[in-house]
This record gives structure tokens, C-alpha cells and sequence, in this order.
């Protein structure tokens, strides 16, 4: 909800969020939109059945973390029956801090299915997070 937030709070062009989530957490979104300012977003909430994965995924002892089923999320959604032209994926632990439409305006070439904003490698922090054994997603893009 605090990556819808960010969005919302970063821009006037209309968003249509698609909010993929397991099935015990169907309504809590629901009600926490309902009853906070993100009441007026345009969503649909899509349940995301964890056993697609099954036998397609090796555990991982070293990051059992990444193991949730909603990590894999970006590699189903054309099981999910989104159908536009063109989408942004935003994983949930992401804070948006500039207008979504600058990155939905990125002309891509025929063939490519991924843009990357230019400052993605710039700030300081991507170093100091680098150094304590975490991965950024983005560094050297």
C-alpha cells in the first residue's frame, strides 16, 4: 500500500493498479483501500495461486526469503489475463518518488520489454547497501 501511495502521491495522470496478492490477503487489502485515502484509486485485486510454482522452483537455503510465492509474480502475469498495451511492474517494497507516467512515457524499441530510469546506478545509498551483503536490483543498468 505504501508503493500505491507513492504513485498516487506522485503524479495527476490516472493509474490503474492491478494489485496481486494470495488469497488470505484478498480482503485485507481490500478493506485497508477502502477505508484509507486510497479509496478512490481505480484497482482490481488478482489472486495469485502459489501453486503454479510447484516443481518449478528449487529451495534456496541461503535466502528462504525470496522463496515467497508472490516474488514470482512478474513472471505469471500473462496467467493473471492483464491485457494492455503496456504496463509497470512495481515490486511492493518500492517507494516511487517522481511521477510513474515519466517511466510509462519511455519509448521502448520493438522487442525490448523493459525500460530502466537513467538514475537507477547514481545514489550513494545503492553503494552503502551493496556493502552490507544486499543486492540492488538495478545497480550497473
Amino acid at each position: 500500500m505504501a508503493t500505491i501511495n507513492s504513485i498516487i502521491s506522485n503524479t495527476d495522470a490516472s493509474v490503474f493498479f492491478y494489485i496481486v496478492t494470495l488469497r488470505d490477503a484478498v480482503k485485507i487489502a481490500r478493506t485497508y483501500i477502502e477505508k484509507t485515502k486510497l479509496k478512490g484509486i481505480q484497482y482490481k485485486i488478482l489472486e495469485f495461486n502459489p501453486m503454479v510454482l510447484r516443481g518449478k522452483v528449487k529451495p534456496d537455503s541461503s535466502r528462504p526469503d525470496l522463496l515467497h510465492p508472490l516474488n514470482f509474480v512478474r513472471f505469471y502475469l500473462p496467467l493473471l489475463g492483464i491485457s494492455h498495451r503496456r504496463a509497470i511492474y512495481v515490486d511492493d517494497d518500492v517507494i516511487v518518488q517522481g511521477d510513474i507516467k515519466d517511466l510509462y512515457d519511455i519509448k521502448l524499441k520493438a522487442g525490448h520489454l523493459a525500460a530502466f530510469a537513467s538514475d537507477c546506478d547514481l545514489p550513494s545509498t545503492h553503494e552503502m547497501v551493496r556493502s552490507i551483503g544486499m543486492q540492488v536490483d538495478f545497480y550497473g543498468f
